[in-house]
Parts: structure tokens; C-alpha cells; sequence
């Protein structure tokens, strides 16, 4: 398994906390709004945990 997908949550998680939102959080990662929800959701998918409320 690699750890390349893990890390992309990690740290679309870790720009979003950051930002306060994932708009921001896509402009600071110069990604797209949508990559950045998948990636988190892909994160709480794994940890079946919700990471925000």
C-alpha cells in the first residue's frame, strides 16, 4: 500500500484547518476546491471518523 494517497488527505486535512475552509485550502495548495473535499473525505472514510463538524 502506498502512503502517497494517506499523505495528499494529511495534507489537504492539515491546509483546511489552517484556511478554515476548503476554498482556502485549495488557493493555498493550488488544487482544485473539489480535490481538497475528496481528499478529507477519503481521510474519515479510513479513520470512520467525521474530522470536521
Amino acid at each position: 500500500m502506498s502512503l502517497l494517497p494517506y499523505l495528499r488527505s494529511l495534507r489537504a486535512l492539515a491546509a483546511v484547518a489552517q484556511a478554515g475552509s476548503s476554498q482556502r485550502a485549495a488557493a493555498l495548495l493550488h488544487v482544485a476546491q473539489s480535490s481538497v473535499t475528496r481528499a478529507v473525505l477519503a481521510l474519515e472514510a479510513q479513520l470512520a471518523k467525521p474530522l470536521f463538524e
